[in-house]
């Protein structure tokens, strides 16, 4: 395998984790690799195998464990078509196939992955126009049965960063995007969500700037222990802020202003959260030199924060893309992406 450009990792009904990864190697037949799990407890991995070229090579990976269990993974090809191959049973994969390229003539900056309340599967895309695109099954039951590419919509001005996807305790989709404002071209996070679920969806609504005017990068979702969406962002200033929902299920909820959840000296870059085997959500970020890791966790599920701690940093360089997951013991697992060197590094927290 080369250099490593993106990850994805989910889980089976099992436990074991798969882990889909992205390269960029010269003349190589396969640029997207897989590798799972033998032993969950022991963190014991298959060798990485090969996954296949799609489009001629491959960005960075979006992976979705369905409600059967099964995973199913999407990339951007660099023919700008979004290619896709699913599990049609465990460990037996499909063919890839394409699922064609979004409207108009600029390049694809990302893409989302999702399944509805009624396991029909939906894709999103991002162009680097700021346009916004998805596609969906029109029955769970049809695999080839697909609509075609749509705009999903703009909020006041073009989305400017990766579209954020995620699930309530109703099964209803709902999605968040920095947008630059027209006018003025201020930057807040735009929303917006399905209403009833799977049928149609609401106007963008604004969940405002952190702080009233720190411009806000890319939205990290996560689901507190009971239910309660929770976005967070490392903002312009370095810090990371959240919001969280007051209701599970309320879409309209949103807890204001933003909250400030702090930083470090010379700020964050990125950051990644997840929820342990307590119902605590952890965060970890990026310091803006790119080798300290920090973490910080709720007290109580769904409660206050405690303070942020160190975590060990990576000896060959600096990180970026950080990857959290659940692990089989409630503790938390983390991947690493080394620009430098190409390589891919995991942190294990016992418990």
């Amino acid at each position: 395998m080369a250099k490593v450009t993106g990850i994805a990792i989910a889980g089976h009904g099992e436990r074991q984790l798969e882990l889909v990864a992205t390269s960029d190697r010269e003349g190589s037949r396969d640029t997207v690799w897989h590798a799972r799990q033998t032993d969950p407890a022991g963190n014991e991995w298959t060798g990485w195998q090969p996954f296949g070229r799609p489009g001629g090579g491959a960005g960075a990976p979006a992976l979705l464990q369905r409600r059967d269990d099964l995973l199913d993974v999407a990339v951007i090809g660099r023919d700008q078509s979004i290619w896709r191959r699913f599990e049609a049973a465990p460990g037996r994969w499909s063919a890839w196939a394409s699922l064609d390229a979004p409207g108009g003539e600029s390049f694809l900056g990302s893409l989302a992955f999702t399944e509805n309340h009624d396991r029909r599967l939906e894709v999103f895309a991002h162009r680097h126009d700021g346009s916004a695109w998805h596609r969906w099954q029109r029955s769970a039951e049809s695999e080839g049965d697909w609509s075609g590419w749509s705009p999903f919509g703009l909020p006041d001005g073009a989305v400017r960063e990766p579209l954020t996807m995620g699930s309530d305790t109703q099964g209803r989709l709902e999605a968040f995007a920095p947008a630059a404002a027209k006018i003025d071209g201020k930057t807040e996070l735009w929303h917006r969500w399905q209403h009833p679920p799977g049928n149609g969806w609401s106007p963008w609504t604004s969940l405002k700037a952190p702080g009233g005017n720190r411009e806000p990068g890319v939205a990290v979702l996560a689901k507190n222990a009971d239910g309660r969406l929770e976005v967070f962002t490392v903002a312009g200033d370095g810090a990371v802020w959240h919001r969280w929902q007051r209701g599970a299920g309320d879409p309209e909820s949103w807890e204001q202003p933003w909250h400030l959840l702090g930083d470090q000296d010379g700020g964050f870059t990125e950051l990644a959260v997840e929820r342990n085997g307590r119902g605590r959500l952890t965060v970890v970020a990026v310091a803006q030199n790119g080798r300290d890791l920090w973490q910080l966790t709720q007290d109580t599920p769904g409660g206050g924060w405690g303070s942020w701690s160190p975590l060990p940093s990576v000896p060959t360089g600096t990180v970026a893309s950080p990857l959290l997951y659940p692990t089989r013991t409630g503790g938390l697992g983390l991947f690493l992406l080394v620009p430098s060197t190409g390589g891919l590094y995991q942190l294990i927290q016992p418990a």
